[in-house]
């Protein structure tokens, strides 16, 4: 019966979210996801405007130079004009077309930020007769990456319009 009781409350204990912390005492910081800020940024494609682009840095400012910071990008683009295709372009210059027929409407979901210089910002824009209206937007617990397109000195963002 002992071992019965014991098992029902481990398990309770469980369900109900409870976790033992333990300290170690020496009253170091010690980093957790807790301790990141995650947020959230757009911008806007209107027909006529070149492109769209959003991308994240890790590090605590500009001295610490550029690192990797992970985030997720969102883009949903309706193509107004005759079929056509979106271009997501990454920093490094690969580039991947997705087709997109007239007066249709195209969601993509992208992971970047793992290498700097290389896919730390993704670019958006029409191709092949295309006109895209829509928006891009991102998820990170980066910094706004400073060589963004469109980036002010005083007033950083994490997504960018090009006109």
């Amino acid at each position: 019966m002992e071992r019965t009781s014991v098992w029902v409350l481990s398990l309770a204990l469980l369900g109900s979210g409870v976790v033992a912390i333990a300290d170690d005492g020496d009253h170091e910081h010690h980093h957790s996801r807790s301790d990141s800020k995650t947020r959230a940024d757009f911008a806007l494609l209107q027909p006529g405007d070149l492109s769209v682009q959003c991308g994240a840095i890790g590090g605590g400012d500009e001295d610490d130079g550029f690192r990797p910071a992970a985030f997720t990008m969102f883009i949903t683009m309706t193509n107004a004009g005759p079929d056509g295709f979106l271009q997501v372009k990454y920093n490094g210059g690969e580039f991947v077309n997705y087709a997109i027929a007239a007066n249709t409407t195209l969601n993509i979901t992208l992971a970047g930020g793992g290498t700097v210089g290389t896919d730390d910002i993704i670019f958006v824009r029409s191709f092949g007769g295309a006109v895209l209206a829509g928006q891009a937007s991102i998820i990170t617990s980066g910094r706004p990456h400073p060589l963004l397109t469109g980036q002010s000195p005083d007033v950083r963002s994490f997504c960018t319009t090009s006109h």
